[in-house]
């Protein structure tokens, strides 16, 4: 009986792993609507989690569990999360309510169609949007309401913004949409008191159980007592990236490096927000050329350049086609081309009918590689129409609070003065003139004097000097292609020299370990400092999509040196594991763009939310490098059992606080999602697949499988495999299934 109930909520666990699968997949095809209606809602999957828990709770009294009070509480949790997924299908209400100014409303409309009486009337006073200082860049978007009961016995007046929910008489009421002429809102109406607070009772008593676990559990403090063994050595699969550099036979003409960073210290409004013209001039050399300098000049030369030197800069091949698709449908053998080539009428004929076969759908390459093409010719053919170029502030508007950057070539408004307008107008003109004479003096008191009206004009709206010197600072730093090359190289020659040592039984040389330890702290402090710098630039916590992965980089570094004495080898890993986030964190651009956060992200919960989720991935990293490495290792030499037992029991080490930020990262999330969505779970593919990882990795766990002699490598086998399942969470889920969390990475 013990045997078949143990089989069955195995067998009844995969099911319902493999059908969440499944699903995830066939929502790619069809729709979310089609599989929340056909599986999500339908009455059979609802059942397989009733038996599922119904089976926990018989294996828990079977191993006489109920005696440990900790383990008791985890699986209890359990139970109360799908008790108020439960409450939350069959008794909750949703919908959409939309409010006019001046006119009341009570009732809204489910996702249903059917319309809903609420016992209060919602009046909508006034609609705002704020911006972030200085931009037109929106950070929030507010209602100004006032709830009366029917009978007008009680009259409140709030507001709801992003994450800035009201609550009134067990309705949640969340900002949604705004119609365009700014005098109608749309706000989000849930309710669900019941399946919300059992949702968190149960997650709150999961997270105390899970570190009550780890604080006192004799078990897992038994693992720790075992890593005495002799400190075991790895074999690692050698990686080698390598990039190969074009470079014309003669350089094409430029400014001297002083006189065009003098331009780079401007102000410009880009990307919507206020910064240096450096971080332009870098953005745009990285977007023609991959990286960020050419020929040894700097991203100010290669921005002047092409702005006062077009003659000279229009036959240098820097303009770099990523993709074999788009290259052959050009007729293009290289890869770095001129823009007189796309000048070319033949080139020129073929982009515009790719365009025009790409909006008909009847291009048959990957019309995001020609788009591409497209972006880079553009983005010259901004630059000299002056529409990239917005260094001029005004406030001279129909409101005087608010700022209006402009180009040379901009339609001005009435509004501005006379000498003002001649000064945008007229300015750059001579700052052309003067690059031609080659009068560099009088250049930089013309671009002072360009400066100061920037400073006259926008003084209250510009970014502190201490913001802006950091963003010129962070400029500099090398890009995290190449550091992604040097944590890789130095990685694999520390993990031959451990290989090398071991094979000869010899003890490694502590000057050898220190100079690659070294270089493992100057990519530590280096990745600080970008996640630093990025943090004050961007005013938020750097973890948003490409940052997600810099910070995962970090965090492996920073756990490796603290669990050095006990897991030496975690250095080597931890080079390996940054080299491979720095890649991934690259793969759009060599080093990522620093934008202002949409009002939806801008949450302390999203920011703690990444950060647990990050942390679980990179200790599954380490487990799945752990278990390629006694793979590796047992191949070798099958009596090696020695060190795969000790990689065991670091991966089992590391397998509970893994899971246990996984699990409090979700619930978090979970907060975030019901504090902005109106719903703590919607079964979003992200969420699904991270549902899945914590199954799958909770597996390995209680399996006894992975017990007994054979059983420490099985368990490498395990995590080597469970490892896909965070794989495509991140990357399948971004880049292939989608859904809302596709968008922060």
């Amino acid at each position: 009986m013990k045997k078949g109930i143990k089989i069955t909520t195995l067998v009844v666990s995969v099911i319902i792993v493999l059908l969440l699968i499944a699903t995830t997949i066939l929502e790619r095809y069809k729709s979310a609507e089609f599989v929340h209606s056909v599986i999500y809602g339908s009455w059979y999957f609802i059942a397989m989690w009733i038996i599922l828990a119904l089976l926990l709770c018989i294996r828990l009294f079977q191993q006489k569990q109920q005696k440990q009070i900790v383990h008791l509480s985890i699986h209890i949790s359990l139970i109360i999360i799908l008790i108020s997924g439960l409450f939350t299908f069959f008794t909750s209400e949703k919908g959409l309510l939309h409010l006019r100014q001046g006119v009341a409303c009570n009732t809204f409309t489910d996702e249903k169609g059917k319309e809903i009486r609420l016992p209060f009337a919602i009046t909508l006073n006034d609609f705002d949007i704020e911006t972030h200082r200085g931009t037109q860049t929106h950070s929030d978007y507010i209602s100004t309401i006032t709830l009366a009961n029917l009978d007008k016995s009680h009259i409140k007046s709030a507001r709801i913004s992003m994450n800035n929910i009201l609550r009134y008489k067990n309705f949640r009421f969340y900002q949604y949409e705004f119609d365009e002429d700014q005098k109608g809102s749309t706000l989000l109406v849930a309710h669900d008191p019941w399946g919300i607070a059992l949702f968190y009772l149960g997650s709150m008593l999961l997270l105390l159980s899970m570190l009550l676990f780890m604080i006192f559990d004799k078990r897992f403090h038994d693992l720790f007592r075992k890593i005495s063994v002799p400190k075991s050595i790895i074999l690692g699969t050698l990686l080698l990236f390598c990039s190969v550099s074009t470079f014309a036979k003669e350089s094409p003409k430029v400014l001297p490096q002083e006189v065009a960073a003098e331009f780079g210290d401007l102000y410009v409004y880009h990307n919507g927000r206020i910064c240096p013209l450096q971080t332009l001039a870098k953005d745009f050399t990285i977007k023609l050329y991959g990286k960020a300098s050419y020929k040894g000049f700097s991203a100010e030369q290669v921005f002047t350049g092409w702005m006062f030197f077009y003659e000279y800069w229009k036959d240098e091949p820097m303009i770099k086609i990523k993709k074999d698709d788009a290259a052959r449908y050009l007729g293009i053998e290289n890869r770095l081309i001129s823009l007189q080539e796309f000048q070319n009428s033949i080139y020129q004929y073929k982009l515009e009918i790719a365009k025009a076969k790409i909006k008909q759908g009847q291009y048959e390459g990957n019309s995001r590689n020609i788009r591409e093409v497209y972006q880079k010719y553009d983005l010259i053919k901004e630059l000299f129409s002056g529409e990239l170029l917005k260094i001029y502030p005004s406030t001279a508007t129909k409101d005087s609070t608010d700022i209006e950057w402009y180009s040379q070539n901009d339609i001005l408004p009435l509004s501005i003065a006379s000498d003002e307008r001649f000064f945008i107008q007229k300015s750059w003109n001579y700052v052309s003139e003067l690059v031609a004479a080659q009068d560099f003096s009088e250049l930089s008191t013309l671009l002072i004097q360009i400066k100061k009206y920037q400073t006259k004009n926008a003084t209250e709206y510009l970014p502190k000097e201490f913001k802006f010197k950091a963003e010129k600072a962070y400029n500099e730093f090398p890009s995290l292609s190449l550091l992604a090359r040097i944590a890789l190289i130095f990685g694999i020659l520390y993990l031959a020299y451990f290989c090398f040592k071991t094979t000869k039984k010899q003890n490694m040389k502590r000057h050898i370990t220190l100079s690659f330890d070294i270089v493992a702290g100057i990519m530590f402090v280096e990745l600080s400092s970008i996640l630093s710098l990025r943090w004050i630039i961007g005013e938020h916590i750097p973890l948003i999509g490409s940052e997600a992965m810099i910070f995962m980089g970090w965090t492996a570094l920073l756990l490796s040196f603290i669990t050095s004495k006990k897991y030496r080898v975690g250095i080597p890993l931890a080079l390996i594991i940054c080299s491979l986030t720095l890649f991934v964190a690259t793969m759009k651009n060599s080093n990522p763009q620093i934008s202002l956060l949409m009002p939806v992200l801008d949450s302390p919960l999203m920011s703690s939310h990444i950060i647990l989720i990050m942390l679980s991935y990179t200790l599954f990293a380490f487990m799945m490098l752990n278990g390629l490495t006694a793979i590796i290792l047992y191949i070798i030499k099958r009596d090696n059992k020695l060190p795969i037992e000790h990689l065991h029991i670091i991966s089992r080490i590391m397998s509970y606080p893994a899971i246990f930020c996984i699990a409090t990262g979700c619930f978090i999330g979970a907060v975030w999602a019901n504090v902005t969505w109106g719903t703590y779970w919607s079964w979003d593919p992200k969420e699904t697949w991270t549902l899945i990882t914590f199954l799958i990795y909770a597996f390995g766990i209680h399996l006894d499988f992975f017990k007994g002699e054979k059983g420490s490598l099985r368990y490498h086998i395990f995590c080597v495999v469970a490892f896909l399942s965070v794989l495509v969470t991140y990357f399948g889920v971004n880049f292939f299934l989608g859904g809302v969390h596709s968008f922060v990475g």
